[in-house]
């Protein structure tokens, strides 16, 4: 499990287990929850999280990374890296 701030603060990305992603836009008052899913990847559990100058990286089992602007959509820019 993790978590991660964007550069404000007002957004929030934590990822856990059974790729589960939960996001607030306003500094964890709310929360929504969501599930990363893909049919050319098993996605499984994530466990890592950052926000930098090219937006959110998330990583995960299986060697899945996973790569957004917004949140609430996420591109799938790794699988099977890592045996």
């Amino acid at each position: 499990d993790a978590v991660a701030f964007s550069d404000d603060g007002q957004s929030v990305v934590a990822v856990g287990s059974g790729a589960n992603v939960v996001i607030s836009a306003d500094a964890g008052l709310t929360w929504q929850s969501t599930f990363v899913q893909f049919e050319e990847a098993e996605v499984g559990n994530l466990t890592g999280v950052a926000f930098g100058p090219n937006g959110w990286v998330v990583s995960g089992a299986k060697g899945i990374l996973l790569q957004s602007d917004d949140p609430t959509s996420w591109t799938l820019v790794g699988n099977g890296i890592l045996p």
